[in-house]
């Protein structure tokens, strides 16, 4: 003896198809990336255009006539500390990139916050980084720097400054740039925060639910 589960007569249900749900989520459209982001890859330029030019080109003078006058310092060659900000804003440009392309790098795919706030979060934390790097880099100078006397000697900053000769740092256009690189960067990532649009609906497409059938009880009989 088999037992036939009711099709759908009157007073009876019949449950939905396993495969089909009572609410069924709209297609979600992926956070647009502002255009402002446009401004880190600008940053990263900057950054790197910094790093091959000077940032230094320290002075002396004594009673106000010039006595010492040293090379060009570069970044690469300030304790190094200088290349941070042109490796970390050209790192976060490659990602933004691909944002701005449609792509989603693996970096700004984790967390719950989606990739635009990612992006935008890293670009203030390095704004950050690059900006204390040449703080650092400034006060590097004294220390790293030596000056090639007459005969070929070698004289600290302490020692040139120790015999009365007024010293000058003398920043030069690429440390400019670099901290012109830096507030780009937190000036992009403060704008992406704010000018971020959530994810929403796909046009056209309006969530659905299907409510349980006006007659919902055991079949009759029963």
């Amino acid at each position: 003896m088999s037992y036939e589960p009711p099709t759908s007569p009157q007073g009876t249900w019949a449950p939905p198809p396993p495969s089909q749900s009572p609410y069924q989520a709209p297609p979600q459209v992926p956070a647009k990336v502002p255009s402002v982001a446009w401004l880190i890859p600008l940053a990263a330029l900057l950054a790197v255009i910094g790093a091959v030019t000077p940032w230094f080109a320290p002075e002396g003078s004594f009673h106000g006539e010039l006595v010492v006058k040293g090379d060009n310092l570069y970044s690469w060659k300030d304790g190094k500390i200088g290349l941070l900000p042109p490796i970390l804003l050209l790192i976060l440009a490659i990602g933004v990139v691909g944002l701005l392309l449609g792509r989603s790098p693996a970096r700004f795919s984790k967390g719950s916050h989606g990739p635009v706030t990612s992006a935008a979060r890293s670009a203030l934390v390095m704004g950050v980084v690059s900006l204390v790097a040449v703080i650092v880099a400034w006060f590097l100078v004294t220390s790293q720097y030596h000056f090639a006397g007459p005969e070929g000697q070698s004289y600290s900053w302490d020692f040139v400054t120790g015999k009365g000769v007024d010293m000058s740092r003398s920043p030069q256009i690429g440390y400019f740039l670099t901290i012109a690189a830096a507030v780009l960067a937190l000036v992009a990532g403060g704008l992406m925060l704010a000018t971020k649009k959530a994810p929403t609906p796909a046009a056209g497409e309006t969530p659905t639910y299907a409510p349980p059938p006006a007659d919902y009880g055991p079949p009759a009989g029963h």
